[in-house]
């Protein structure tokens, strides 16, 4: 199977911020877990897999290429900063890794939109963004650097949308109605 020159990065920090920041379970705790589903993805569509997580021994038997944030604040967007910064490829497709439902249809519809010249590339489902995935350019990073030490910078807010290509939702209603 041909790989895209783009690299996939799992963001494994153990909470789900969406809405509250309860801690995940252990990614070891049910027969196929989450993780191990994305990164099966992944693997076969990326040329570059990394998880960012602060608990690499968590995921220590992944065989995947492992970073942690950069930045004394925790949270998504130094998350998502370290992906872009360790990243071989100037495009990375962001993930949570609490997103249970991802396919590959979907990420493959993301991936359509990888030739736009703006640098987020992002799901629009009930006109709200979607930041559990995307697609993102490493012309980010100075702007991620500087969200970062903002306080209560959220990633929905941190792009003007002249910066952002907005996917529709009718797109991924084709591949999953519900």
């Amino acid at each position: 199977m041909l790989q895209y020159p783009i690299t996939g990065a799992i963001i494994a920090d153990g909470y789900n911020s969406r809405p509250k920041r309860a801690k995940l379970a252990d990614p070891h705790a049910t027969h196929l877990s989450i993780i191990q589903r994305l990164l099966s993805i992944f693997k076969d569509l990326f040329a570059e897999v990394s998880v960012v997580t602060d608990r690499s021994l968590a995921y220590f038997d992944k065989d995947v290429y492992m970073a942690s944030g950069l930045h004394v604040q925790k949270g998504p967007l130094n998350a998502i900063h370290a992906a872009l910064f360790y990243a071989t490829y100037p495009h990375v497709l962001v993930v949570f890794d609490d997103t249970p439902f991802l396919s590959t249809d979907f990420i493959r519809t993301v991936l359509k939109y990888r030739h736009v010249e703006k640098e987020v590339i992002i799901p629009e489902i009930k006109s709200s963004l979607e930041p559990t995935l995307m697609l993102l350019h490493q012309k980010c990073l100075p702007l991620l650097a500087k969200g970062i030490t903002q306080k209560g910078e959220q990633i929905e807010t941190l792009w003007k949308p002249k910066r952002i290509h907005k996917i529709p939702e009718h797109l991924f209603r084709k591949i999953d109605p519900d």
